[in-house]
């Protein structure tokens, strides 16, 4: 339940996030300011693993946490689980990293949205009003760092069904 649904966040936001990230930036009049749209995808891993690592970034990690799930069946499983999605980027420029920081859940909530389409392998998640938290979160030289960062956390419900071997 947990491997699978995480490997379909990742397959879903490597498909995805770059192009959703520049239609969104497009969408703001904001193509001058050099937003980096790219994506390092970390599946089962959240912002604290990848990046103190000095993995690639702007860098999203995908994984899934509290299940609420049945054990009725040999056969399949409704599950209910937490999806997370963590961006993380820095960089030198406070405006281009908040700016960054804050159209990232905007692209993240796309990705969401995709939840339960044909392809992505999802049943569907985050339909509940107020079901989706977002919060951005952020340091930089006044915390004694020589960078700009800010950290993304979106987490939505989401539905699966496992098919048990």
């Amino acid at each position: 339940m947990f491997y699978d649904v995480s490997e379909k966040l990742g397959a879903l936001a490597a498909a995805h996030f770059t192009d959703e990230f520049v239609a969104v930036i497009a969408e703001k009049g904001l193509a001058g300011l050099a937003i980096d749209t790219s994506i390092n995808v970390y599946v089962r891993k959240p912002a604290r693993v990848f990046g103190p690592n000095e993995s690639p970034l702007p860098g999203l990690g995908c994984w899934t946490s509290s299940a609420r799930t049945q054990a009725k069946s040999q056969q399949e499983r409704e599950n209910v689980l937490l999806a997370h999605y963590e961006y993380l980027c820095r960089g030198p420029d406070a405006d281009i990293i908040l700016a960054q920081a804050e159209l990232a859940p905007e692209v993240i909530m796309k990705l969401v949205d995709r939840f339960g389409t044909a392809g992505s392998g999802i049943e569907g998640g985050g339909h509940e009003p107020q079901s989706v938290i977002a919060d951005i979160d952020g340091s930089g030289p006044a915390d004694g760092l020589d960078y700009y960062e800010q950290w993304v956390h979106v987490v939505s419900p989401i539905w699966d069904t496992d098919q048990i071997p």
